[in-house]
């Protein structure tokens, strides 16, 4: 029954691009601006947190981008998703970047 639902999901771009269709109603937030401005009603805050496949991050920012949508990525510090190129790049598209902390136990802190 799992295998089932997790075959049932489309983490297409196609799809993603969908979902922000279906958001077109709403005001778009990222979690600095919410913070800031604390709406009332009719929004959502868009945040993604990368813990893996760095790249797929920089597309899906490349389609918010082009949607007019800004929206908060949080990058872990683990090999294979901590990449400053792609982070400044997502950056310069005017997204939020944060840090995904690990837990103190798995960085001995």
């Amino acid at each position: 029954m799992r295998e089932e639902l997790i075959l049932a999901i489309d983490f297409t771009l196609e799809k993603y691009e969908e979902l922000l269709q279906t958001l077109e109603d709403f005001r778009i937030f990222t979690v600095l601006s919410y913070l800031e401005e604390r709406p009332k009603s009719n929004f959502v805050i868009l945040r993604h947190d990368v813990d893996r496949k760095p790249l797929n991050a920089l597309r899906m920012a490349e389609l918010e981008n082009r949607r007019g949508i800004k929206s908060t990525y949080y990058f872990r510090s683990v090999k294979g998703v901590f990449n400053p190129k792609i982070i400044r790049k997502i950056h310069g598209l005017g997204h939020e970047v944060g840090y995904h902390y690990e837990t103190l136990s798995k960085t001995k802190g």
